[in-house]
């Protein structure tokens, strides 16, 4: 349960799902007519395996808003394209949260859930370890999103709480 106002938390959890944290090689793709509803972004992760090899993969990210009575749905999706010794590997990522005011009106509940399926291309030849990396790459990714996302969410929740008590 978040303690602010329904519509700020709405407004920011929706900022917060361009996923602003991801700025590597980052490309927003602009939306067309009627789609002020949607993000669309691109952008490149990288990390280092416990092995000490850099390692990238090409994320494409599709965020939708619905608005329905009484609630807020955002769903997303996040296509991930293995590079270099992760060629051939891909995941792809289906999450929504929902967010409701409370009964009392002074918080909004937020329940979200992720689902990840990492597939490797029956074409390419790996190893234990390196399918291991990939879905500890991308379990610890699910995690730094989750954390960056809610920073971003109070954060702006903060600044909308004291610029209210400053005016």
């Amino acid at each position: 349960m978040q303690p602010f106002n329904y519509e700020c938390t709405c407004n920011s959890a929706w900022v917060a799902a361009g996923h602003l944290h991801r700025q590597l090689d980052r490309e927003v793709y602009q939306g067309a007519l009627g789609m002020e509803n949607t993000i669309a972004v691109k952008f490149r992760l990288e990390r280092t395996l416990t092995t000490g090899v850099k390692v990238s993969m090409k994320q494409w990210l599709v965020n939708r808003r619905y608005f329905e009575e009484g609630r807020v749905i955002n769903t997303w999706k996040i296509y991930s394209e293995g590079e270099g010794i992760l060629r051939g590997m891909h995941s792809d990522e289906t999450g929504w949260i929902v967010l409701r005011p409370t009964l009392d009106g002074f918080g909004t509940w937020t329940d979200a859930i992720v689902r990840q399926a990492p597939v490797l291309f029956g074409t390419i030849v790996t190893s234990d370890w390196i399918d291991d990396e990939l879905r500890q790459m991308l379990q610890d990714k699910v995690v730094e999103d989750g954390r960056a996302l809610i920073g971003t969410v109070e954060n702006l929740l903060l600044e909308d709480t004291l610029a209210i008590l400053s005016d």
